[in-house]
């Protein structure tokens, strides 16, 4: 098992090891200094992207809503059932 804080190795007593009160003495922790920081040798070029024409948002229409709406035209044209 290992600490959730800095990644140690968590020891784990034995039964019949004696006291399971005493302390135990735990390894000195993993080094966790990241080093100097290197900078890069070439920083990129930035180049200016067109802008890509984007379709308008079409309008919600419910499937409820579109079957009235046909049915309304066929009325209004004089196509419905008679």
């Amino acid at each position: 098992m290992f600490c959730l804080d800095d990644g140690t190795e968590l020891l784990q007593a034995t039964a019949g090891s004696g006291d399971p009160n005493a302390t135990l003495r735990m390894p000195a922790p993993r080094s966790t200094d990241p080093g100097p920081t290197v900078a890069s040798a070439k920083a990129p070029t930035l180049v200016e992207q067109p802008l890509k024409p984007q379709a308008e948002p079409q309008p919600f229409v419910s499937p409820g809503s579109a079957l009235r709406n046909a049915l309304e035209r066929a009325r209004f044209r004089g196509s419905w059932a008679q």
